[in-house]
This record gives C-alpha cells, structure tokens and sequence, in this order.
C-alpha cells in the first residue's frame, strides 16, 4: 500500500480530517447566514436610505421607502436611548433583545407624521399599513430617506 493522499501542507486525507473540514465549513456557512439574516444596526438604517430630504419636523409626513423599510421604530425615546447604547458598545445581544422587546419595523409604503422631535430624535405615528396608529421613535437622521 502507498501512502494516503494528501489535502494541503501534507496533511493526509484521513476520515477524522474530512469530518474536521466539513463540520468547520458548516460552522462558517451558518455564522454567514446569521450574518445576513441580523437585525440591521441603527448605525447601517442612514446608511441604506436615500438622502431624499432632510430629516422630519414635528407635522410633517411622509413615506416610508424600500431603502429605509425594516429599521426599527421604538416604543419610547428611553428603549431608543437604550438600543442605541448597546449598538455603541457592540452589544449585539443587548440591541437585538431592546429590537425584540421594544422595537416595530417600520415597513416600505407605510405613510408616517412626526408627531414631536426631541435631541435627535423624532417621535412617529404611522398613519397606513400594518402597524396603524403605532406610534414610536426613530433617531432623526433615519428620517432623511423618507419620501415626502
């Protein structure tokens, strides 16, 4: 008999370095999927909506777009102030658990007013779609891609 086959660096091509191999692409191939499928981070909603006017005022109301539909839109400025410091902190268990327990995803086509602004942030009522009559916070800046 000849010597197994090796993989890389002479590593020989054994049943336990196939299981080793297949069980850490899994672990990568879920760590991705987690990735993709995370709450997105207050710092990413800005980001990802398009700068169509500047933020909201108390009065004024708008649409929510494609871009800006999914950021979560909190039960009170105190769980925005909370969430928004453990995304500071990169407490990714702490602003998920504040999203799940406090937050509303604000969803594309959803008609919105401000109701109040406050240090940065704007106070919302939704006017159309699932979430009727919600009302929540968002920081101001998330306001920007809304159109009007």
């Amino acid at each position: 008999m000849g010597k197994p086959p090796t993989i890389w660096l002479g590593i020989p091509l054994t049943p336990l370095v196939v299981v080793i191999a297949v069980s850490f692409v899994c672990v990568v191939a879920l760590l991705t999927y987690a990735g993709i499928h995370d709450s997105p981070l207050p710092s990413d909603a800005p980001t990802r909506a398009p700068q169509e006017a500047e933020g909201f005022t108390t009065g004024d109301t708008g649409m929510v777009t494609r871009a800006s539909g999914g950021a979560p839109c909190f039960d009170s400025q105190q769980s925005l102030d909370d969430a928004t410091t453990a995304d500071a902190a990169n407490d990714h268990i702490g602003y998920a658990q504040a999203v799940s327990a406090h937050a509303i995803r604000l969803r594309a086509g959803d008609r919105v007013r401000a109701i109040g602004n406050a240090l940065g942030t704007v106070n919302l009522r939704i006017e159309s779609g699932e979430n009727l009559g919600a009302s929540c916070w968002i920081p101001s800046e998330w306001s920007e891609g809304f159109a009007r």
